[in-house]
């Protein structure tokens, strides 16, 4: 059986806010139906994190503060691809 420590949603966001890590239970939600943050458990309607799982997600969205933004995606898009001006 796997005994690693699972959080509920509330207890995830305290304990990302007590690793430095400040999020909203909102925030949490918000993810969880569009995709882009911390893998999670069901257990019936139960959602649960695994601590592991939930810093290693924190520590992927740090970067330095020198490390230079990436443009959004339809920016980066239109970079990748020829521009369909003909003449224009």
């Amino acid at each position: 059986m796997n005994t690693q420590k699972k959080l509920t949603r509330r207890e995830a966001a305290e304990h990302l806010a007590a690793c430095g890590y400040p999020i909203a239970v909102a925030t949490l939600n918000k993810y969880a139906t569009t995709g882009g943050g911390p893998r999670f458990l069901k257990f019936g309607r139960r959602v649960l994190y695994v601590v592991a799982d939930l810093e290693t997600w924190a520590e992927s969205k740090t970067r330095a503060s020198d490390t230079p933004p990436l443009p959004p995606a339809s920016w980066r898009d239109r970079l990748r691809t020829p521009s369909n001006n003909k003449g224009v």
